[in-house]
């Protein structure tokens, strides 16, 4: 969720607590009233009303309202420092890490699945470490150099 969104979502609950209706916001904030009405949601079960988003920061927003993804609360976590260079490089699929992942998971303890291994690689592969970033680009080979 970017600046934007949270912006989207403070304006949404002012303009409901005026009387707005979803399809109106809606058309206003450009926005489909399914997403509308799953924020609305997230803020009424937070108890969080307009006041309350306003003083709070765009990530403690963020934090209360969208990082309950459905992950297990014990799972194995990746290495996600190791996997996301690799990740990078062309002789390796996401489904071959995710594979070895599987691989090194201790026995008994649950692992994510595919698609949520898929979905928090996406999301952190940004995130990663600037100087595994800086090492992953000075290894790296392109065709025809020496």
């Amino acid at each position: 969720m970017d600046i934007n969104q949270i912006f989207k979502l403070k304006e949404l609950i002012r303009m409901l607590n005026s009387g707005r209706t979803f399809s109106s916001i809606s058309k206003e904030l450009d926005l489909p009233r399914s997403t509308l009405y799953d924020w609305s949601r997230k803020c009424q079960k937070a108890h969080l009303n307009y006041v309350d988003l306003r003083e709070m920061t765009d990530e403690e927003i963020y934090q209360r309202l969208f990082c309950d993804r459905r992950l297990p609360k014990e799972v194995f976590i990746p290495d996600w420092e190791e996997i996301i260079p690799e990740a990078e490089k062309s002789s390796n699929s996401l489904r071959g890490l995710y594979q070895k992942y599987k691989d090194k998971a201790p026995e008994g303890i649950p692992i994510l699945s595919p698609s949520s291994f898929y979905r928090e690689y996406k999301k952190l592969r940004k995130s990663v470490s600037v100087e595994t970033k800086e090492l992953c680009i000075s290894n790296s080979y392109i065709p025809g150099e020496i």
